[in-house]
């Protein structure tokens, strides 16, 4: 097994003065490691804000991504890390960017139940029902976890309920299937309120 060059485990590690050292010295900012992360991926994945902007500072490509096309944004977003997010919005970092399998960092968010990385994302223009390669919008991921907060920030901002994936399944059949009351309460609630033609029959769950 080879060892990371001393600019990845600096990163990795949150180690802002290695980090500053390795950079002074000349190592690539964006050096990649045999899985394709780079040293921004692996600072954005566990919050280490002051070697992110340290990182961009140096001109880290903000949305670099790793092998499975995920950016720093993305894994910022996933693993809640909102001053992360913000850092990497505010260097234009691409909100609406898709991986492999057609993941963004809103989807990402709302799986993991982030409620203020998901109205951060919103607020800097992020596409609410951009779905993933299976069809999956990010209110289907948040409605299938029972993510509450996350569910009514979704339908706050005009998710669409009666989207479909690729199997035919809506946000409330995740949270029926999964057994989420409150979530289908909640969706079922704010359908009546807003006076949207949906039918709630058996059918449907």
């Amino acid at each position: 097994m080879g060892t990371k060059p001393s600019l990845l485990q600096a990163a990795a590690h949150g180690d802002v003065s290695l980090v500053k050292l390795a950079l002074e010295r000349g190592e690539v900012v964006d050096i990649k490691d045999e899985n394709g992360w780079t040293p921004l991926l692996f600072a954005a994945r566990e919050g280490f804000e002051g070697v992110v902007r340290l990182l961009l500072y140096y001109d880290a490509t903000p949305d670099l991504p790793g092998k499975t096309g995920s950016t720093p944004l993305m894994w910022a977003a996933f693993t809640g890390h909102e001053g992360v997010v913000q850092i990497l919005l505010e260097r234009k970092a691409k909100v609406n960017a898709q991986n492999v399998v057609g993941a963004t960092a809103l989807g990402l968010a709302a799986q993991s139940g982030h409620a203020s990385v998901v109205q951060l994302l919103l607020n800097c223009g992020a596409t609410v029902d951009l779905a993933d390669s299976d069809g999956w919008t990010p209110l289907m991921q948040a409605a299938r976890i029972s993510h509450t907060d996350v569910v009514r920030l979704l339908l706050n901002n005009k998710a669409q309920v009666n989207a479909v994936n690729d199997q035919g399944k809506t946000a409330l059949h995740m949270a029926a299937a999964e057994g989420n009351n409150g979530i289908v309460r909640l969706i079922q609630e704010f359908v009546q309120q807003c006076e949207t033609p949906l039918e709630f029959t058996s059918s449907m769950i």
